[in-house]
């Protein structure tokens, strides 16, 4: 582990003009860590994004909502003048999913899977990376409400040192194949 302040740091970008990206994750991913640095080497390309789904490398979940919460930052103590380093983040998505019934098994069998997926997720234009496998868990509430939907509400929890940074998302990819 080093414990350096040696990094340079480029141009912070102060653009007026800049979009704003609207929240909610409105679909997600799940990549094969094999498929990854394909993804990551050209992630607006819709074609490469077509032949992950196509191989089983790629799944799509077009319709969510929730969210991926401000990272919790883990810190060791410093020496000298430093109080502490930064170690990494951990990051937790809650992702609420519709189709319950058909999709039992899907969530079962993924859980089981650690260490093997990343998720991929999608606001308003963009798409999130995270650039390590994640831990997915959850399950789904029953209320004691009669109006209620019983929906799928899945986290996915990963550890990096980097933010996930935007990307331009696919054309055609995170939408329903129906």
């Amino acid at each position: 582990m080093a414990y350096t302040q040696c990094i340079g740091l480029p141009a912070y970008n102060c653009d007026p003009c800049e979009s704003v990206e609207q929240g909610r994750v409105r679909a997600f991913a799940l990549v094969n860590k094999s498929y990854i640095a394909t993804i990551l080497a050209n992630p607006a390309d819709s074609a490469t994004w077509a032949a992950g789904v196509g191989s089983g490398q790629i799944f799509i979940v077009p319709e969510s909502g929730g969210n991926v919460a401000l990272p919790s930052a883990k810190t060791v103590t410093g020496f000298g003048d430093t109080p502490d380093f930064f170690i990494n983040d951990e990051y937790t998505a809650t992702l609420r999913v519709p189709n319950y019934k058909s999709n039992c098994t899907f969530w079962n069998l993924a859980k089981q899977t650690v260490g093997e997926w990343h998720l991929v997720t999608k606001t308003s234009s963009q798409i999130q990376v995270g650039d390590k496998p994640c831990v997915i868990t959850g399950g789904a509430e029953i209320k004691d409400d009669l109006y209620s939907q019983v929906t799928w509400e899945i986290q996915f929890k990963w550890v990096s040192r980097n933010l996930p940074c935007p990307f331009n998302a696919p054309a055609d990819i995170f939408v329903c194949p129906n």
